[in-house]
């Protein structure tokens, strides 16, 4: 039996990317064109009106063993119709903990509270100290209907 089946039918991928940060800096994930994820288009086919929003969130440390990773979730207005994100904020989230921390390796799952007019979402990865660790991130937002 396959990860979608045991999954159940509703939950679906809508969209995944990973990045390498290796410095001092907040880098945001690719999520393709646009770079960040306009949710009235993203996974289109398989979306269904009501659906709540989980991220998960791994990383690996590939070298090193004393710089920090943490991460931020931002919502944000539309400026132009679907194509630029407008002015990101600290979205709402079930106050699961994104703080850095120093440690090989890091698991999170994010449910996202939806904002009216606040249809950008941005996910970002911060090395937070002077250290030159090399981590490797991914970030997968996933859809669950609101029924399950």
């Amino acid at each position: 039996m396959g990860a979608r089946e045991l999954m159940g039918g509703g939950v679906v991928v809508l969209c995944a990317a990973s990045l390498t940060i290796a410095a001092n800096a907040t880098t945001a994930f690719d999520f393709g064109t646009p770079n960040d994820i306009y949710l009235p288009t993203v996974g289109t086919s398989a979306k269904k009106s009501g659906m709540r929003l989980l991220l998960v969130l791994t990383d690996v440390r590939a070298a090193g063993t004393t710089s920090s990773l943490g991460y931020s979730v931002q919502d944000a207005d539309d400026t132009d119709g679907g194509t630029t994100i407008g002015t990101p904020a600290t979205a709402l989230t079930d106050g699961t903990s994104l703080a850095g921390t120093i440690a090989a390796s890091h698991q999170k799952v994010v449910g996202i509270a939806l904002q009216v007019g606040r249809p950008w979402l941005r996910v970002n990865a911060i090395h937070g100290t002077a250290g030159t660790d090399s981590y490797q991130c991914h970030a997968t937002l996933l859809g669950i209907p609101g029924g399950l």
